[in-house]
């Protein structure tokens, strides 16, 4: 009766697809032709314009105006000089209006140029402004907060929850009020994002506040105040020591909101060995495991035996036993098709058949990721890139043969947002670098790969190649806090050395402190004829970094105890990416006398 009371309870589906999912396998990629590469090029350009028309939206169509304005006055000052030259009386005279003619319309580029630049700017980075201003938030994904109460929960589902804890004992030995908390937090679905917290916030609404309201009521004030410090703190042993002089009640639900958080802890914890199809955690995992398991232990005055193994087993029965009931967890992040839409094939194999070719020709090699990047689940990739960008998918699709993991590359906006090339971008399977998709995406349990750097790196000056600029791109880092995504830094020393042009000294101040800050996908004309050097490329990926649990529970993105906790991650990622990119261009040179680079060499490939 309870099994099939979970059918009528939420949507049916089931975490099937999450328990056991599939290990892909690429299909096998025709070799490179450049003749058919440039054929294609037209029709995936086109075929990707048209798809584009169900994702418009009205920025999208701002952004096409914008560019069709610009250029229709372009075109229109260079027919103007046409036609004054074609109704020139002399030759002399048609040479002298073709001269004007091209000043004009040289001029009208630059002038529409800069007028679009200055239309895209408005559009796309002074509204994120406001919107960082605002202190909105928008999206239930992007927010931490959730009550410690199981208020969601009707007698159906409680009858279940019940049911499955009890056939959780055949299993492991768990003790009883710990096998009934795993399993209403696995019902629940906290765990799909990082609601792991060290203490309780005393700012939040709800139970904990409901407590400390009741504990004013019955002790006196200069008891009431310690016993408050001490749970807000999770200090056991000084609640452990004032719990006698509470009332039944209070002890109880003093009781019941300490297992709740035990609970949620570990279930945040243990899911992220199921995702990765682990049967044991990793050390990092088992330390705050077993932590959390003591103060379950020290709750009760007793010491069960109870093992992270055993919580990662529970909730694995727990997720397979709701699956069967056709029972969803309570927290759901809304998908939305545009996103969730799988890559276009055709241009997808396109795309592959370039990174293959462009792999050998560069003799790719990728260092320490087979240890560093999970095998299945959510994970964040973190690169750096240089201003072709195509060093980026060139890892990706490494990845993709050899570790036999697909990957979602999130893209700035500078690219994102400029007509054609983001058709083209969505249907390769690439997305825009947002907040609340980025979170919408790893619930899906995908690869995200991510550049920090985005535009300001692709544009910096060449002296500061092999230098980070990481320093206000921290969406990455709250996402894998967030989301409790492994994190790994993918670097490579040799990508800024791909273009072979060094700009003039004298223009390096107008790219940095223009194109750099501006972030406006525009490359100025004196950067356009570029080569690619063809020295051998090597990424060397970073120990991976797992997400701890959050200093206080019920906490939102706006605040400062957060964006603190966030900040403070950041900057350690950051300083050993850079020390890891220091150490490697070192490594690197080596193999040359530190003069250059080692060149690509074709007969590898070969061998």
């Amino acid at each position: 009766m309870a099994m099939q009371a979970g059918n009528a309870l939420l949507n049916k589906n089931t975490f099937a697809a999450k328990l056991n999912p599939e290990i892909f396998t690429p299909e096998q990629v025709p070799p490179f032709s450049k003749v058919k590469w440039a054929a294609e090029v037209g029709g995936v350009l086109a075929s990707e314009t048209v798809k584009s028309v169900q994702r418009t939206n009205l920025k999208s169509m701002c952004d096409t105006a914008n560019v069709g304005i610009c250029l229709s006055r372009v075109f229109s000052t260079l027919s103007s000089s046409v036609g004054a030259v074609t109704n020139a009386e002399t030759l002399f005279d048609a040479g002298t209006k073709a001269i004007t003619g091209l000043g004009k319309t040289a001029a009208s580029g630059v002038g529409n140029t800069m007028a679009w630049a200055l239309g895209f700017y408005a559009l796309h980075h002074i509204p994120r402004q406001f919107r960082n201003m605002s202190g909105i938030i928008k999206s239930p994904a992007e927010s931490l907060e959730l009550s410690m109460e199981n208020k969601d929960l009707n007698p159906e589902a409680l009858q279940l929850i019940q049911h499955i804890a009890d056939a959780s004992n055949t299993v492991n030995d768990l003790p009883s009020a710990l096998q009934k908390a795993l399993t209403t937090e696995t019902f629940l679905g906290n765990w799909q994002l990082n609601h792991a917290f060290e203490k309780f916030n005393p700012a939040a609404e709800g139970e904990f506040t409901e407590i400390l309201e009741a504990l004013n009521q019955e002790l006196p004030l200069h008891k009431a105040i310690p016993l408050e410090h001490a749970l807000q703190q999770v200090n056991i042993n000084a609640i452990k020591k004032e719990m006698p002089s509470l009332s039944h009640d209070l002890q109880t639900r003093i009781t019941a909101l300490l297992e709740t958080r035990i609970a949620r802890n570990l279930t945040s914890f243990a899911s992220r060995a199921i995702r990765e199809q682990r049967d044991t955690p990793t050390a990092f995992e088992a330390q705050y495991m077993k932590q959390w398991l003591q103060e379950f232990n020290a709750i009760h005055g007793a010491q069960v035996p109870a093992t992270p193994e055993a919580v990662i087993a529970t909730m694995k029965f727990a997720m397979a036993a709701f699956a069967s009931a056709g029972a969803m967890p309570l927290l759901q992040i809304e998908e939305i098709p545009a996103e969730s839409m799988p890559p276009a094939r055709w241009p997808k194999k396109l795309e592959q058949q370039v990174m293959q070719h462009l792999n050998a020709e560069h003799n790719l090699t990728m260092h320490n990721i087979e240890n560093s990047l999970p095998q299945h689940g959510r994970a964040i990739v973190a690169m750096n890139h240089s201003l072709f960008t195509f060093d980026i998918a060139m890892a990706l699709q490494s990845i993709r043969e050899n570790q036999k993991r697909e990957s979602t590359m999130v893209v700035d906006e500078a690219l994102m947002g400029l007509p054609g090339v983001s058709a083209v971008l969505h249907g390769l399977g690439y997305r825009l670098a947002e907040k609340s998709g980025f979170m919408r995406l790893l619930s899906q349990e995908k690869l995200l790969a991510v550049a920090p750097g985005g535009s300001k790196e692709g544009l910096k000056p060449y002296e500061d190649a092999n230098k980070l600029n990481w320093r206000n791109s921290k969406g990455f880092v709250r996402a894998h806090l967030v989301s409790g995504a492994p994190l790994i830094t993918l670097m490579s020393p040799q990508v800024d050395q791909l273009r072979k042009n060094i700009m003039p000294p004298k223009l390096h101040a107008l790219q940095k402190n223009v194109f750099s800050r501006l972030r406006i996908p525009f490359v100025p004309v004196f950067m356009a004829p570029m080569e690619r050097e063809k020295i051998r490329v090597d990424h060397f990926a970073s120990p991976t970094y797992e997400a701890p649990p959050m200093p206080l529970n019920n906490l939102n993105n706006n605040d400062p105890i957060f964006r603190n906790h966030v900040s403070k991650i950041h900057a350690k990622v950051e300083q050993e990416s850079q020390s890891l990119l220091t150490e490697t261009d070192k490594l690197v040179r080596s193999e040359t006398d530190g003069q250059r680079y080692p060149m690509a060499d074709p007969d590898r490939n070969k061998a």
